[in-house]
Formats: C-alpha cells, sequence, structure tokens
C-alpha cells in the first residue's frame, strides 16, 4: 500500500501497444502506430494539490508523413478495477501542430483508484494531412481589395467558409482584420500572408475574439502589408483528415 499523501514517480513503459485501425480500402496500406511511454501518477488524497494521471503517446509510423496536425478524441479510459478515468466532457481538442514524422502528446487523465495497478485507454487520433486534398489549401489573389465584403473564392464558398476583410482604415498597416461565423473560422488551420511576387510575410502575432456565432482575428505582419497582398487559407476539409482508431491495454501504473 502507498503512503498518502506521496507522489508516486513516472514509470516508461515501452512495449508496444498498438492500435486495430478499421480503415477504408485507400486507407488499408498506411502505417499508424500509437505507443504508449511514460505514466505519471499522483494520486494524492487530502492536500492543495489535484489527483491525476497522465500518459504520454507517440505517433510513428509511414502513415506520418505528410501530417501537419493532430488530436486525441478519446473513447474511454479505466483502471483494472473498472474505474472511469476520463475527465469531464469539454470541447473537442484543438489540433495540435506536428513537425517531422515523429509526434507526442500527454494524454491527462483522471486519477485511478488508490489500488489499481494497471489502466487502459482507446479512443482515435485524427491526423490532418492537407496533401490528401487539393481544395484544403485556398489562395486568394488581392484578397484585401475589397473590405466589408465576402472573399472571392469558388474553393472557399464550396467548403461553406465565408470570410470578410476588415477596413484596413482603422488598422496599422502591419494588421490584417477578418471576420465571420465562428463555426467557419474553426473550420480554417492557418491563414497566410503573400506578396505578389508569391512570397510570404510573417506573421508574427495572431489575435481572436469569438462567442458561439461570430469571430473577429487579426494578423500582424512583421512589415507592412501591400494592398495586393493575396491570402493563404489551410482549410480542415474532411478529406484532408484521417482518423485512426487506437486501443492501449494494461499500463502499468506506479
Amino acid at each position: 500500500m502507498r503512503p498518502i499523501g506521496t507522489p508516486n514517480l513516472p514509470i516508461a513503459f515501452g512495449a508496444l501497444l498498438v492500435l486495430c485501425a478499421v480503415r477504408p480500402p485507400a486507407l488499408a496500406q498506411e502505417d499508424v502506430r500509437v505507443l504508449a511511454g511514460e505514466v505519471t501518477d499522483s494520486r494524492f488524497f487530502g492536500g492543495h494539490q489535484a489527483a491525476g494521471l497522465s500518459l504520454k503517446v507517440k505517433i510513428r509510423g509511414d502513415g506520418m508523413d505528410g501530417v501537419e496536425a493532430l488530436r486525441f478524441l478519446l473513447a474511454d479510459a479505466r483502471d483494472d478495477l473498472g474505474n472511469p478515468l476520463l475527465p469531464e466532457k469539454k470541447d473537442a481538442p484543438a489540433f495540435r501542430d506536428v513537425h517531422g514524422d515523429r509526434a507526442e502528446e500527454n494524454l491527462s487523465l483522471r486519477s485511478p483508484a488508490r489500488d489499481a495497478s494497471s489502466f487502459q485507454v482507446s479512443g482515435r487520433v485524427e491526423l490532418f494531412i492537407p496533401g490528401r486534398d487539393p481544395n484544403a489549401v485556398v489562395k486568394v489573389t488581392r484578397a484585401l481589395a475589397n473590405p466589408n465584403k465576402p472573399l472571392s473564392s469558388p474553393s472557399l464558398k464550396a467548403a461553406d467558409v465565408r470570410v470578410i476583410v476588415l477596413p484596413r482604415t482603422r488598422l496599422p498597416k502591419e494588421v490584417v482584420g477578418l471576420r465571420g461565423r465562428t463555426a467557419d473560422f474553426e473550420r480554417i488551420r492557418s491563414i497566410r500572408i503573400l506578396r505578389a511576387d508569391g512570397t510570404e510575410i510573417r506573421v508574427s502575432a495572431t489575435g481572436r475574439m469569438s462567442d458561439d456565432e461570430k469571430t473577429q482575428m487579426t494578423l500582424e505582419a512583421s512589415e507592412p502589408v501591400p494592398s495586393n497582398a493575396s491570402l493563404v487559407f489551410t482549410l480542415l476539409t474532411a478529406k484532408a483528415r484521417v482518423s485512426v482508431p487506437f486501443e492501449l491495454k494494461d499500463i502499468p501504473l506506479p
């Protein structure tokens, strides 16, 4: 039995716990593996520090080629005594950037029972691979030319994304302002600014104000944005998203 109030140190769990994926035929050869890594368990009873369980997962495989972002959508998590470990229901997590073909994520769970010795977790990892869909990247030339009107783009319209550019008269020359429906902005992964010659202007900061219906966003560039600049939208289209189920069992607790 562990002393009350004593945190459990993290352990490394190196066993390969592979997802069992049921994919459409086009994805049958795709290689994506979820590996369980370090487990940190803090089963506290009393005191000011909240109890919790953290599992580091690693995503590997040839199927990670071209992945720009991912997120984990958990379906179930339980300790070996049957106690549920999923945190209280919240909104779906946002996609997180992925750099290269190796990705890691920390999954936060509720604290297991004091006498539990292992746990399991299942769900799916959703991968964003814009190269799978030519409509996932949309360039709008001279995007600043007609403020207070929806951007004229057949590709944005096909994706049901309606974005309005704010007038620049009330904004610094380095800032581009956009507004639209919140649901539309949730389908926008990123926005880039291009000069007329196609070179990119670095965006040093972004701002966003949202409610359930409307969103206003600002892009602060590293230099004044010319009036003939283009905007490039990367969209979270259905064809660019791959959902892969996974199940990790018998993960030992520290």
